[in-house]
């Protein structure tokens, strides 16, 4: 399966670091599925609580062309803040045959 990163921190008071490290966690994730990494999606001093963040629109304008299979994240936080966001984003991206891996959930 094709698989997209995606890392995000919330402030402008938290290291640039911060992605490096949740792409390194996410990496070794798909790894342990055996997903194939394509692709990389970040936003960085964005809180997690807007949809408003230029790299998970990127990531979702990608998943509805089916660039790839899986999303993975270290955790739903990193995606999602809100359930309001988190659920029929979910639900979208279930339509689009597209599923979520993080350290706290699989929806395959």
């Amino acid at each position: 399966m094709k698989a997209a990163l995606y890392a995000r921190f919330s402030t402008d008071k938290q290291s640039e670091a911060s992605i490096a490290d949740q792409f390194r966690v996410a990496e070794r994730l798909a790894g342990r599925h055996g997903f194939t990494v394509e692709t990389q999606f970040s936003d960085a001093a964005i809180s997690g609580g807007t949809t408003q963040r230029p790299g998970y629109q990127r990531m979702l304008a990608a998943a509805r062309r089916h660039e790839f299979d899986v999303i993975v994240a270290e955790d739903t936080s990193r995606l999602w803040r809100t359930l309001a966001e988190q659920s029929p984003r979910l639900a979208e991206l279930s339509d689009l045959g597209i599923a979520v891996i993080t350290a706290d959930l699989d929806t395959r």
